[in-house]
């Protein structure tokens, strides 16, 4: 099974890069670059086009830690804020959503984060008061709440109250927790929860014989630990030799890597693992289809190798045919399959020794998807915008007055500060259905800031579109559809089809936000209420009835309605 599951590709693997050396602090911030595959919008670059050298990622910055999976990315902030971007659609963005989004989006509810990791369809971050939240697909309780049940916001993980690191393999979660032991939950058809079974486990499971334990990391069903006195050991799938103990039997309790002392970081790939010793060299071992090794060859190895040509490494991180190093000076390197540019250096050509990647100089630390690759640079500001945050696509009860000496143009940032003048002003997209803080202001004829106002804002789906019709909102918060009526699904009162030219929707100024199903619609005012119309035969209207409505019918009564969909 598990190798008609490699052959299918259907993988993931997750890294966590340790900064170790150097002058790379964990506190330290910026922006992140991104390389290789694209075809869910894991690069966070407002597309899907696959990078073959790194492309910085939309409206996100101060950015401390990042991990990444199959199909999306998620993010730190130093501000405790974590930030997903990619696939969606089974909860793993955590904003409350199922969809795919090519530019990040704030994952709810978490203000006080750590550290992040990322599995196959689901999520996890950790608090600093100790917890675990995960979020995304559960359908091997790698949520660790108890339940099969996904999410697409983040729950806590069941007991767990003293962790101080996490890190996830495809369908598992593994926490650090701080008395140095191992806890792990989910998928364990391997060992890969090491607890000395195969069966899964919907609540944290002890890992077996396992204390001092100083930092955690995983592959897609393998996982590592390192101790206090520098050994490293791993536990689950081993068909390649993937746990380093010089066989290819699989293990469910931890067995230690051979050969390896002072130890400083690990991550693991699909079928190979990597690790990072505290004198900045870097060994690797498990398959070598596409030299993953780096060590010149193809020649895969259930034991510990050197990787060529670098010696003064920061930290590591492995995809699922790729490796990646960041060195100390802040260049970035990586060896491997390189089909869809993962490697960053402007090519699709394979490479079994280190290749650097194009435009990093100084980067802070580093991460790997299935087939991409990810930096944290150092923030640049970006060169000044303008932009009129009071348009349709923005959702507030707030105006900004502007005095007779300001411009008509308002500048706003996200980060809350309030430049001085326009120069240093510069404007981070907001994601879709999320609020943020802003600080809007005019600017007078000097180039000054003034009028500031702090405002709410939360950009909101202005046209939305079912099967055959449409449905848009404008700025002055009148509604309006056309195309199909059958069912009654424009909201005119009638089941005229519009197709000449759209319709508005009673005559109300005080929509907020709309979207449309296949023969329905629903929409929501700015009194907070929930109003639907068109085919209800299956109750989609929620009207406590199964009669199609040709105008808005309220859903409930209640008036504190925020997202439709």
């Amino acid at each position: 099974m598990m190798s008609k599951m490699r052959f299918v590709m259907t993988a993931f693997f997750l890294i966590m890069a340790f900064l170790a050396l150097g002058p790379h602090k964990a506190d330290a911030a910026g922006n992140v670059m991104a390389w290789g595959w694209n075809g869910k919008g894991q690069l966070g670059n407002a597309s899907n086009t696959d990078a073959h050298a790194p492309v910085s990622a939309a409206g996100i910055v101060n950015v401390t830690a990042i991990a990444a999976s199959n199909e999306h990315t998620v993010g730190l902030k130093s501000d405790g804020t974590v930030w997903a971007w990619g696939r969606g659609q089974e909860g793993q963005l955590g904003n409350g959503m199922y969809v795919n989004n090519n530019t990040p989006v704030q994952v709810l509810g978490l203000a006080n984060a750590t550290a992040v990791a990322a599995g196959l369809y689901h999520s996890a971050a950790l608090s600093n008061d100790g917890t675990v939240w995960t979020w995304g697909r559960n359908w091997n309780g790698q949520l660790g709440d108890g339940s099969y049940n996904s999410s697409n916001v983040p729950v806590q993980v069941s007991g767990l109250t003293n962790a101080t690191a996490v890190a996830a393999g495809e369908n598992h979660t593994v926490a650090l927790a701080s008395d140095g032991t191992v806890w792990a939950w989910g998928y364990n058809s391997v060992g890969q929860l090491g607890n000395g079974t195969a069966s899964d486990s919907l609540f944290p499971s002890q890992v077996s014989g396992l204390t001092n334990v100083t930092a955690v990391a995983s592959g897609p069903y393998h996982t590592f630990a390192i101790k206090a006195d520098g050994t490293l050991w791993a536990w689950g799938y081993n068909n390649r030799g993937q746990l380093g103990d010089g066989t290819t039997n699989n293990s469910s309790v931890p067995v230690q890597v051979l050969g390896l002392v002072n130890v400083a970081a690990a991550a693991g790939g699909w079928d190979h693992s990597v690790a990072l010793k505290a004198d900045g060299t870097v060994w690797t071992w498990g398959a070598n289809w596409y030299g993953e090794h780096c060590d010149g060859t193809n020649a895969a190895s259930s034991s510990p190798v050197q990787v060529l040509g670098l010696a003064n490494v920061a930290a590591v991180a492995a995809g699922v045919y790729h490796t990646a190093f960041l060195n100390a000076d802040g260049t970035v390197y990586a060896c491997g399959w390189n089909r869809y540019g993962q490697l960053g250096n402007g090519t699709t050509t394979d490479s079994m020794t280190p290749v650097q990647a194009t435009g990093i100089a100084t980067g802070i630390a580093i991460g790997a998807g299935y087939n991409h690759t990810l930096a944290i640079a150092p923030d640049v500001t970006p060169p000044a915008v303008t932009a009129s945050p009071l348009g349709g696509l923005y959702n507030t009860a707030q105006s900004v007055t502007l005095s007779a000496n300001e411009t008509s143009t308002i500048y706003y940032t996200t980060d809350g500060t309030t430049p001085t003048t326009a120069s240093a002003v510069y404007s981070t997209p907001i994601a879709i259905g999320v609020t943020t803080t802003l600080k809007c202001f005019g600017v007078d004829a000097a180039g000054n800031a003034s009028a500031v106002v702090t405002h709410l804002y939360t950009i909101i789906p202005a046209v939305a579109a079912g099967t055959n019709h449409t449905v848009a909102l404008r700025s002055d918060g009148t509604l309006w559809a056309w195309g199909a009526n059958g069912s009654g699904q424009i909201g005119d009162g009638t089941n005229i089809n519009r197709t000449a030219t759209p319709v508005q929707i009673g005559t109300g100024t005080d929509w907020s936000q709309a979207a449309a199903g296949i023969y329905h619609t629903v929409a929501l005012k700015s009194d907070g209420t929930l109003w639907a119309w068109g085919y209800n035969g299956d109750g989609a209207l929620g009207d406590g009835t199964g009669i199609n409505r040709y105008a808005p019918v309220q859903v409930g009564t209640d008036a504190n309605w925020s997202q439709v969909a």
